[in-house]
């Protein structure tokens, strides 16, 4: 787990709010998320953008990874399975 995802959800149940995008600037200071702010522009918002951002690239590349055609054969073994042989 990205250990950045991992304190945003600490921090949820650290300060109490429902969603996290309900943090806020002063959450994350006075709970030792202060680099990770100034590694974002001190902006909650962009932390929270830029793990959906690896969401979503993560699933786009799974996406492209799974191969779009069957293998060789497949439908005839598959066929075969529930088709019974002619004599």
């Amino acid at each position: 787990m990205d250990h950045r995802r991992g304190y945003v959800q600490w921090l949820v149940n650290q300060v109490g709010v429902a969603d996290q995008s309900e943090l806020r600037t002063n959450h994350f200071k006075q709970n030792g998320g202060v680099g990770l702010l100034k590694a974002y522009d001190r902006s909650p918002m962009k932390i929270l953008q830029s793990l959906n951002s690896e969401n979503s690239e993560n699933a786009e590349s799974s996406l492209r990874s799974k191969p779009k055609t069957t293998p060789r054969g497949y439908w005839v073994r598959l066929i075969s399975a529930f088709v019974p042989s002619c004599p």
